[in-house]
């Protein structure tokens, strides 16, 4: 287990706009990298490659419960990454191709019910459903460009 004495958080660069930094003089990191609350529960996981971050990266609450699991591939966002409550249900997952928004991405009310179903094309919404904590529907959007109809 290797540690950084000047690693932050790095809950979710895109999506809370966190950032993560070592100084120049830190190795470069490889392998998993853990950081721990002052309190001494694990706070995170993260997996390198050479430097950037590869494969399964975990964030978790104080409580021990995941809090993100976000997948990486070369440094970027790649697959589905997901976000907990603190008592363990899921609340959201988003998909990413190379650190861009792009597939389904779903949030969830309190209670499980459906929130919002966000279909992403290369970073741009291209569908968007919305629903109210009963999972009625309240908004249904396609942006998707039908193609231009043909003379003929």
């Amino acid at each position: 287990m290797k540690k950084f004495r000047n690693a932050l958080l790095l809950a979710a660069a895109l999506a809370l706009g966190l950032s993560f930094a070592l100084r120049a003089a830190d190795p470069v990191p490889d392998g998993a990298v853990k950081k721990s609350y002052p309190t001494g529960e694990l706070m995170s996981e993260y997996s390198y490659l050479y430097g950037k971050l590869d494969g399964l990266s975990l964030d978790y609450y104080k409580n021990g419960q995941v809090m993100y699991e976000w997948n990486y591939r070369r440094g970027k966002l790649h697959g589905v990454s997901r976000a907990y409550s603190m008592k363990g249900k899921l609340m959201a997952s988003w998909s990413y191709k190379n650190g861009v928004l792009h597939g389904k991405s779903v949030e969830y009310h309190d209670n499980g019910k459906k929130k919002s179903y966000v279909v992403y094309r290369q970073g741009q919404k291209v569908f968007i459903k919305t629903f109210n904590e009963k999972g009625k529907l309240l908004q249904k959007e396609d942006r998707r460009k039908l193609p231009a109809p043909t003379a003929g």
